[in-house]
């Protein structure tokens, strides 16, 4: 079994944020698979869907970005998930070029407050994340107030493409290994 989570805010002023692109992805794949989404006991909406037997989860926790390990420990515990490599994490990235995304087995929060929740969670920092680029901020002063912005035109349009290249790259890691999904991102 594999466990999807994308992270983001589910309040609707939220909505279209640079900081919400990890539920974006989510909701691409459930819109490509025709899910929805039903409320769970693991601070988080679920959806459960099968590749080639393999079930799998998309989920969306349902606490503020900054409190995402509750939900990802919740569901690694119920489900008895002992490989940290059998879920995936999907957050914006603002160190990254609007559009650009990085899949890693493993790695550190990088800054991001839901990743570093994770990982403190779980006590560990061994598990895959893809981070899609919302674009670069040097100035930490301003990292609250630009994640909380929607997209310009020209960045939506980008964003648009690889919000669709990240929902296929987390579908070949589901459907194969990380390896796969890797190739696959070097090669679009």
């Amino acid at each position: 079994m594999k466990i999807v989570i994308g992270l983001g805010n589910l309040e609707k002023k939220y909505f279209g944020t640079r900081h919400n692109v990890g539920f974006m992805v989510v909701d691409r794949i459930a819109y490509e698979r025709n899910l929805e989404y039903k409320t769970s006991k693991h601070h988080a909406i679920v959806a459960e869907d099968r590749i080639d037997g393999e079930k799998f989860l998309l989920v969306k926790p349902t606490t503020l970005m900054n409190r995402s390990g509750n939900a990802v420990r919740s569901l690694v515990d119920f489900y008895k998930i002992e490989n940290l490599q059998d879920i995936i994490v999907i957050s914006d990235d603002l160190n990254i070029d609007v559009g650009d995304i990085r899949l890693r087995d493993k790695g550190g929060h990088g800054g991001h407050n839901g990743l570093r929740d994770i990982t403190n969670k779980l006590g560990s920092s061994e598990y895959p994340r893809l981070r899609l680029g919302i674009g670069i901020v040097s100035n930490p002063a301003h990292w609250s107030n630009f994640v909380l912005t929607p997209f310009n035109a020209s960045d939506k349009k980008i964003m648009e493409f690889a919000i669709i290249t990240a929902a296929d790259a987390v579908l070949k890691w589901v459907e194969n290994d990380f390896k796969k999904a890797q190739n696959f991102l070097a090669n679009t």
